[in-house]
């Protein structure tokens, strides 16, 4: 067998395995995330869950298409180099599709970017509004731009192919920027800015010094900056080397006659390779990809367990609700006027709220973890918006008041309002920055009755200490200095519940 024949088995089998290996796994992954995703999106609207969503659907759409095509063009001659109608379509739809998808995906790369944002013009961007006016927008930017590819190819030479000359070098030069760097140099500068917000938002909640807290963060933040890089570099492995491949194609034509037949047949075989197999994988692999990141524990919005918003002129905290698994959230002197959207802090532990325009606490009722809130200088007018809190098991401190600092509640206008506080939360330890917890009263007067029982002058109490004296003394030897020991243990001791009681 001929080494020509031989690559040409090879470009076959690859067609015949490799693509259809693809239509499967592209087919299970996207099908499988817009189901994840549609069903996400009913129950809360999220922006980059909607480009997902649309990359999904443009992904799955193409991969049924443009694959099957090449696919059936494996055995069979493929309908686009017979009829000039379908080469027209199948150009322009697939590449319309493509495009699509790498543009939902640069758009998921700002909208990660904006979601991170200190400024709060750029975190506006990152509303589900937003994102579907882009869509629609992205949706008739690449119904139009694809005309050029409806006039210019055709499959006059028995190929559906752009028309030789002038169009083929320019579609070499476009595919080059519109497919290649532009796309990339996005995702690129991107998703590198939103690792800058995000490492800038942890300087402002982390604490100074080493600490596995810190570690934890610094690690996470490594991870981001190797997931981004991973999908910059599978984005520039599957897309990029086809305008290379097309550059390299339209420069080398006018020697195309002088070429020897393995030449010819290497080339060929390297374009299959270039497209459609690697045109396509960005298509089909995605979801894969995604398993792999969560798996290994990569970076996403979920990880992020400390925020600091404090003093940043927000009305809402919409744009925090991918930050599910948030520990500490600091939205001290904002203007939010309610926290109904609260619930998805499911792992919330320390709220700070001090200094808002509150109303009601309806929404805190699933943060079922949460352990410390400060409600201070807002418009909690009664008792009842303090209902949602009821559900807390776990609430051990509450600031409604803060005298300090000069901020209150309407509702601490009663005179009564502590007294009404503790009954109604009576897992309360703190409240107002005072303790009030049972648990803590009756550890107090625990001490002080020991403290009692050890300087009382009463004759039996005197016995008693001596008793305890006299058993600390026995139990060590008759030494002068094991009797300095004894006593010095036993003034150990007595300090010891002093500093406590203080």
């Amino acid at each position: 067998m001929s080494s020509t024949s031989i690559l040409f088995t090879i470009q076959q089998n690859i067609g015949r395995y490799g693509l259809s290996t693809l239509l499967i796994l592209g087919n299970f992954g996207n099908l499988f995330t817009i189901l994840i995703l549609g069903r996400s999106l009913k129950q809360k609207m999220n922006s980059c869950s909607l480009y997902l969503f649309s990359a999904s659907i443009s992904n799955w759409i193409v991969i049924n298409t443009g694959l099957v095509s090449n696919i059936i063009g494996i055995d069979h001659t493929d309908p686009q180099h017979t009829s000039n109608i379908i080469c027209k379509l199948r150009w322009s739809g697939v590449h319309a599709l493509l495009m699509l998808s790498r543009s939902f995906m640069v758009a998921a790369c700002i909208d990660r970017w904006a979601v991170c944002s200190q400024n709060l013009t750029i975190r506006t961007f990152s509303r589900p509004y937003i994102a579907r006016r882009i869509i629609i927008i992205l949706l008739i930017v690449w119904t139009i731009i694809p005309i050029h590819v409806v006039i210019f190819f055709n499959n006059s030479t028995g190929r559906c192919i752009p028309l030789p000359g002038i169009y083929t070098l320019f579609y070499a030069i476009y595919s080059l920027i519109i497919i290649g760097i532009v796309p990339l140099l996005l995702m690129i500068v991107f998703s590198f800015r939103a690792w800058q917000n995000l490492q800038l938002t942890h300087t402002r909640v982390l604490p100074t010094g080493c600490n596995i807290r810190n570690i934890q963060i610094r690690k996470r933040d490594r991870d981001l900056l190797k997931m981004l890089t991973g999908e910059v570099f599978i984005y520039f492995l599957t897309t990029v080397p086809y305008p290379i491949n097309q550059l390299y194609n339209v420069s080398t034509s006018s020697i195309t006659a002088y070429k020897s037949s393995i030449r010819i047949e290497i080339e060929s075989l390297i374009g299959y390779i270039v497209s459609p197999l690697l045109n396509f994988m960005y298509c089909c692999v995605q979801f894969y990809i995604d398993i792999i990141k969560r798996e290994q524990g990569h970076f996403d919005a979920e990880c992020i367990l400390f925020i600091d918003l404090k003093s940043r002129n927000l009305n809402d905290a919409n744009c925090l609700s991918i930050c599910r698994n948030i520990i500490i959230l600091n939205l001290n002197n904002n203007n939010l006027t309610n926290v109904r959207n609260f619930g998805v802090f499911t792992q919330l532990k320390i709220l700070l709220l001090a200094q808002n325009q509150i109303h009601s606490l309806d929404g805190l009722q699933s943060c079922e973890n949460l352990e410390t809130l400060n409600i201070a200088g807002n418009n909690l007018t009664g008792l009842k918006s303090l209902s949602p809190l009821l559900q807390l098991t776990q609430l051990r401190s509450l600031c409604l008041n803060d005298r300090q600092n000069n901020l209150t509640n309407p509702l601490c206008n009663s005179t009564s309002y502590q007294k009404d506080v503790k009954n109604n939360l009576p897992n309360l330890d703190i409240l107002d920055n005072e303790w009030i917890g049972q648990s803590f009263q009756e550890h107090l007067s625990s001490l002080e009755s020991m403290i009692e029982q050890l300087e009382n002058p009463d004759k039996n109490l005197k016995e008693n200490s001596k008793e305890k004296s006299s058993t600390i003394i026995t139990n060590a030897t008759n030494s002068d200095q094991s009797i300095r020991s004894a006593n010095e243990e036993y003034e150990q001791l007595l300090q010891s519940i002093r500093m406590l009681v203080k």
